[in-house]
C-alpha cells in the first residue's frame, strides 16, 4: 500500500473486513474526545490544544464491497471539512451577502426605472461584492493555514489503515509515525 496524497476528497481501498477496520478506526480515534468512530462513519479532529478557527476535520465513510464486485475491498471515502460551527458561520455570511447583492440589484433596477440617482445602490452592490471577495479570500487563507493539520489527520488515518492491514495479517501494528517510512514494518505476533 502506498501513501496517499492529501486532497480535499480522496478514497482508499483496503483488503480487510469491516470488523477489522472498525477496530482500527476506534483505536485511532480513541486518542481524543473530539474524534469518533461508529461504523460506517468516523471523524478525525485536531486535538483541543492545537485547534484553531481554521482547523479541519477528516470525515471517513466506509463502504463494503458489493457481492458481485470483482475487487472485494473496503472503500474508504474521505473528505476534509471545516468544523460545523465554522461552516455554519461561513454559509450564513455567504447567504447574507447573496441576499444583499440581490437587494442592491433590485435597488439599482428600481432607481433606474424611477429615474433616481444610481450611485448609492451601485455602491451597495460594490460593498457586497467586496465583502464576498474578502470572505472567499478568508476561506482560502484558512485552507492554507490548515494544510499542516490536514497532513496530521491524514497521517492518523494512514496509521489506522496500517493498523487494519496488520490486524488482517495477524501482525502487530505500527502505532507511531516514523519519518520517511512508506511501508508499514509489521512484526509477527
Amino acid at each position: 500500500m502506498n501513501r496517499f496524497e492529501v486532497r480535499p476528497r480522496f478514497e482508499l481501498r483496503l483488503a480487510v473486513t469491516s470488523e477489522v477496520m472498525q477496530a482500527a478506526l476506534e483505536d485511532a480515534t480513541a486518542q481524543d474526545g473530539r474524534s469518533w468512530a461508529r461504523m460506517p462513519y468516523a471523524e478525525f479532529a485536531v486535538a483541543d490544544d492545537q485547534r484553531h478557527m481554521w482547523s479541519p476535520r477528516l470525515a471517513v465513510c466506509v463502504h463494503e464491497p458489493a457481492d458481485d464486485d470483482p475487487d472485494p475491498q473496503l472503500r474508504l471515502c474521505c473528505r476534509f471539512q471545516p468544523e460545523p460551527d465554522v461552516w455554519t458561520f461561513y454559509m450564513a455570511m455567504a447567504g447574507a451577502l447573496v441576499v444583499s447583492a440581490c437587494v442592491a440589484v433590485a435597488w439599482i433596477c428600481a432607481s433606474w426605472i424611477l429615474g433616481r440617482d444610481l450611485l448609492p445602490p451601485i455602491i451597495a452592490l460594490g460593498v457586497a461584492s467586496s465583502l464576498g471577495g474578502a470572505l472567499y479570500a478568508a476561506s482560502q487563507f484558512g485552507q492554507r493555514m490548515a494544510t499542516h493539520q490536514m497532513g496530521g489527520l491524514a497521517e492518523r488515518l494512514w496509521l489506522a489503515s496500517c493498523d487494519a492491514k496488520a490486524r488482517a495479517h495477524d501482525h502487530l501494528p505500527l502505532r507511531e509515525p516514523v519519518e520517511g517510512r512508506v511501508e508499514m514494518p509489521c512484526r509477527p505476533r
